[in-house]
């Protein structure tokens, strides 16, 4: 049977789990060898497994392919990002991520409908995607425990 993008990211999920990222690389290579098109996921798993073996510049590089590929990002890669920020000890960028993330969170639960517009366009500016359309992923649980984490990390910063 032909493989299809799920099972490379099942392969990319358990090499990037288990700290092998090279191998992942190479796995992801493939993917245009064998004429799949990488998804969300996909690049999920790319930045997930940089950040576990410390390579947080990669990490982030993995990110901006993915911008420039068009593909969205969800809750499960920003979240991966500012984890993986945090963890790595890369302070600048991820006390920027979590501000565009709690900025853009409160500015909804304010009255100003302008803050909440400026919020937003800010927070999407830093993910990709344009600033007219609405973000594509809701926060969830995991995203604000990442959250209230990053901040209490980062509050020597």
């Amino acid at each position: 049977s032909k493989a299809d993008v799920v099972t490379f990211n099942t392969v990319l999920s358990g090499l990037a789990r288990h700290g092998l990222v090279d191998e992942a690389q190479r796995v992801f290579n493939r993917l245009e060898e064998v004429d799949i098109t990488p998804d969300e996921i996909s690049f999920t798993n790319m930045i997930y497994a940089n950040f576990r073996a410390s390579r947080p510049s990669t990490a982030l590089r993995w990110f901006a392919f993915m911008k420039e590929a068009g593909i969205q990002p969800t809750v499960v890669t920003i979240t991966c990002l500012l984890d993986g920020l945090v963890k790595t000890h890369e302070r600048r960028v991820a006390s920027s991520v979590a501000r565009a993330i709690a900025s853009s969170l409160l500015a909804k639960n304010e009255s100003s409908h302008d803050r909440s517009v400026l919020a937003d366009r800010n927070l999407k500016e830093w993910i990709g995607g344009n600033s007219t359309s609405e973000l594509v992923w809701k926060p969830d649980a995991v995203l604000f425990t990442v959250l209230v984490q990053a901040f209490f990390r980062l509050r020597d910063s």
